[in-house]
């Protein structure tokens, strides 16, 4: 097995393993435009770790805690519009 610790950018087999999803799945998302790739000579895909990385990020659900506090921040910003002009 490769080592892709030290590589910047990942070929398809590489990407797959690296974000824990099948190869399939990732041609799939390659055709629905959903992650980010690079085909220089038009039939090998390449993938930059940071790239794939931000994929992954996509989608996070927050804590109860980080809910709190948006609804906190929120109910303020309404509460200081109610009494201002118009």
């Amino acid at each position: 097995m490769i080592d892709i610790s030290n590589k910047e950018m990942l070929n398809s087999r590489e990407a797959a393993a690296f974000t824990g999803i099948s190869l399939s799945y990732l041609r799939k998302l390659m055709m629905q435009r959903k992650i980010a790739y690079s085909k220089p000579l038009g039939k090998l895909a390449f993938f930059k770790k940071e790239d794939l990385i931000a994929f992954m990020s996509m989608g996070k659900v927050a804590t109860a805690t980080e809910i709190a506090s948006q609804a906190t921040a929120i109910d303020s910003v309404l509460k200081s519009k109610k009494g201002g002009k118009r």
